[in-house]
């Protein structure tokens, strides 16, 4: 699966990259993120490209589903440098880097999964956002859309100037959080 996840991005990028040429040189110094979840009956998958994160909420826990990849930070510089290659507009070698991360499924326990881009996690971690998702549907909040847009508005709060986007997948055992008298997740 890695290698089909990485095939279509890679080949969507060359085909982006192809469209905004002048002369033959590249003349769009935008960046692009994508975080993909595949869920099969035995494991749950994400590829990820850029500084979109995803992760799992595992009876109450966190399981990184994916990695920030942020070249221009200065560890990460450093770190790409020292392997070896450089970062040109932005990206590792002027190209971009999917990666997949694969866990087995454990479905009595597996409660949901929150992928949102970097406005989110630059105001809050991975266990904040996962404990006021749960929080939220333990209260009874049976809509996703209004716990994502609520989750947007609190970050908005918390001084968050950069892009933001949730999206949050409710698994079989996460329906065991919302209380009986709740209707159903929307």
């Amino acid at each position: 699966m890695q290698g089909a996840c990485e095939e279509g991005m890679l080949g969507c990028d060359k085909r982006i990259r192809s469209l905004n040429k002048i002369d033959g040189e590249d003349c769009d110094e935008s960046g692009c993120t994508a975080c993909v979840i595949f869920i099969s009956e035995n494991f749950i998958s994400c590829a990820n490209l850029g500084d979109t994160r995803a992760v799992l909420c595992r009876n109450g826990e966190v399981l990184e589903m994916s990695h920030d990849h942020k070249p221009t930070n200065p560890d990460e510089t450093k770190r790409i440098e020292r392997a070896g290659a450089r970062v040109t507009r932005k990206r590792v070698n002027a190209a971009i880097a999917p990666e997949v991360i694969t866990r087995r499924r454990q479905v009595e326990t597996d409660e949901f999964i929150v992928c949102c881009c970097d406005g989110i996690w630059d105001v809050m971690s991975n266990k904040e956002v996962v404990d006021y998702v749960r929080g939220k549907l333990q209260e009874g909040d049976s809509s996703l859309s209004v716990i994502s847009a609520e989750l947007i508005n609190k970050c908005l709060g918390e001084g968050s100037k950069d892009n933001m986007s949730v999206v949050i997948m409710l698994l079989p055992a996460g329906d065991k959080l919302i209380p009986k008298a709740c209707c159903s997740v929307m």
